[in-house]
């Protein structure tokens, strides 16, 4: 398997090929060599981290050449505790429709992408430093190569979420991983006992429903538009049964977190302490949807509920990197749940990162990017000026997110395959448990959008196409 990744590495810097198609082309390549090659049956494959080390592609991009590899060629199988191997056998009817998939892995993915929350290639100039940052890791010593935890690290991911979220965080209050669901099943389990209650704010992903679900915990679905109706609901829960944890995600957009009702949430904060629950804030996009801060205005060391989730950065290159900051006692249980079960960040990464936060002035800027207010403005006005939507969805936008509702008639079954065969990228609400209120829509998102003229032109693509399918 070395000799194939490194063969492969050359061909990828050959061809240069736009980060989208990185994942099919792994696959299909990985897929090719394994039909033509029967001494790879039942082989062991690498760990993603090391296939992404060995490639030179990031940890997102390899995973999801592993999904691609499981679950359209069927070519490899994920053994619980021992790893993932090739299949000892392949039949017939699965070698040609690896065939025809192989065909198929080089085409172009969709060219308008209304659906991404991550940045790739924002600045060539921070993409750089990342990747020169990275080789920093060929000269570390054998032992400081094998830390799943760098202390460092650490530190400084404490002074930048103190800067972000305003509140003075000490080290203990902090850790983070590699693996988001791992990250919230753990939390859940270690946060919230076996007799005990989570209390679900809807809407959330199936990623997130997935993961709380496997913590084996009681669970109970929120699902109101208005802040003030959730916490009524919330309070009768509270009052029946023993409620350790309230989930209040941000996967896709949620209308309530627009609300600007500081009164509502001081009202949950309140019964965070009345009935001891904690309070899990999971921020996964940061500054893409509106989040309420609870950790503002809090005293430095006093914050005995409120857990937060998020990623380091919207750039696709380092945003496997997730935090969670917390009350220290919480983190420090997290702690030795994750010395027996979890994984950590490959110290690839960790270095290459506590490289860049080394000059963190100079990088803040980076770290969170998204589209900038003018190009809103602008995408909000063409919007509006179309008359194809109800105004006030568009007016009241949720962050970089825009709830598309047509004013008349409905958009066509399936309408995410629809805009899809188009070339046309939109967010798919058939993986996310959203509320059926937000299901006579689409949403599209303009998180990674760097120019006004590709939204432009991306925006006129896109009702061009809905006029025609809307007449």
């Amino acid at each position: 398997m070395e000799q194939i990744t490194k063969y492969f590495k050359e061909i990828l810097q050959e061809e240069k090929p736009e980060p989208e198609r990185i994942p099919h082309l792994i696959a299909s390549y990985f897929a090719g060599v394994i039909l033509k090659d029967k001494t790879l049956l039942g082989a062991r494959l690498i760990t993603q981290d090391d296939l992404a080390f060995e490639l030179g592609v990031t940890r997102p991009m390899a995973r999801n050449a592993r999904k691609i590899l499981l679950n359209e060629y069927g070519l490899i199988v994920a053994k619980p505790r021992r790893g993932t191997f090739v299949v000892l056998q392949i039949s017939a009817e699965k070698r040609e429709r690896a065939k025809k998939l192989i065909q198929n892995g080089t085409e172009q993915v969709p060219l308008i992408r209304m659906d991404k929350t991550l940045v790739y290639g924002l600045s060539n100039t921070f993409d750089r430093q990342i990747k020169d940052a990275s080789r920093t890791y060929l000269k570390l010593e054998e032992k400081l190569k094998n830390l799943m935890v760098v202390p460092r690290l650490i530190s400084l991911l404490t002074m930048v979420f103190s800067s972000i979220l305003n509140y003075n965080f000490c080290e203990a209050e902090l850790y983070y991983t590699n693996d988001y669901s791992e990250l919230l099943t753990l939390s859940c389990s270690t946060f919230a006992g076996s007799a005990s209650t989570i209390v679900i704010i809807m809407p959330i992903s199936t990623t997130v429903f997935k993961a709380i679900q496997a913590a084996k915990r009681k669970i109970r679905f929120i699902d109101h538009r208005i802040v003030s109706q959730i916490l009524d609901e919330l309070e009768k829960v509270c009052e029946r049964e023993p409620v350790d944890i309230v989930y209040l995600g941000t996967s896709i957009p949620i209308q309530y977190l627009q609300e600007d009702n500081q009164d509502c949430w001081k009202r949950l904060y309140g019964m965070q302490i009345k009935w001891n629950f904690k309070i899990i804030v999971d921020d996964r996009h940061p500054t893409i949807a509106k989040v309420p801060n609870f950790f503002d205005g809090v005293e430095p060391g006093t914050n005995r509920g409120v857990i937060y989730f998020t990623i380091l950065s919207n750039n696709e290159l380092i945003n496997p990197l997730n935090v969670i900051a917390g009350p220290s006692n919480d983190v420090k249980m997290l702690k030795k749940t994750y010395a027996r079960h979890g994984m950590r960040l490959n110290a690839s990464l960790s270095y290459a990162i506590v490289t860049l936060l080394t000059k963190y002035e100079n990088i803040k800027r980076n770290l969170h990017y998204v589209t900038r207010q003018s190009y809103l403005d602008e995408a909000k006005t063409l919007l509006l000026a179309s008359g194809l939507f109800i105004d006030s969805h568009i007016i009241n936008n949720l962050g970089h997110f825009f709830y598309l509702k047509l004013r008349s008639g409905e958009y066509p079954k399936n309408v995410d395959r629809t805009f899809r065969a188009k070339k046309i990228a939109i967010l798919d609400l058939e993986i996310h448990s959203s509320p059926h209120s937000a299901k006579d829509g689409i949403f599209i998102s303009l998180a990674n959008y760097t120019k006004s003229s590709d939204i432009s032109h991306d925006l006129g693509k896109l009702l061009d196409f809905i006029k025609s399918i809307t007449k």
